[in-house]
């Protein structure tokens, strides 16, 4: 098992980098089989939908495939959906403009 970073994941998404897409061609294929902790998870998901609204790519579709990558028996998640859901409550009351608008 390794941990992969997220500018690797967020790039083979995105496909903007062969190199990277290669990795997660190899994660399907059972040749890498990754890590994924709640922050990672975290960090991908708003990457990849804020590079793929500027790109125009669809948004929906990028979601669809990197919940369900994350959910494959080939990738070993370190978090419950409880443990996500605290990290996405704490970074979203974490975020400057929030605190500010508190």
């Amino acid at each position: 098992m390794i941990v992969i970073d997220s500018c690797v994941w967020i790039h083979a998404f995105l496909r903007t980098d062969a190199k990277c897409t290669y990795i997660l061609e190899k994660i399907f294929n059972g040749d890498v089989k990754p890590i994924i902790s709640a922050y990672l998870a975290k960090e991908i998901s708003d990457n990849v939908i804020f590079e793929g609204h500027k790109s125009g790519k669809d948004i929906n579709l990028l979601q669809t495939a990197i919940w369900s990558l994350f959910r494959e028996p080939y990738v070993k998640t370190t978090f419950t959906p409880l443990d996500f859901d605290k990290t996405v409550l704490r970074e979203v009351k974490g975020r400057e403009e929030n605190i500010a608008l508190a």
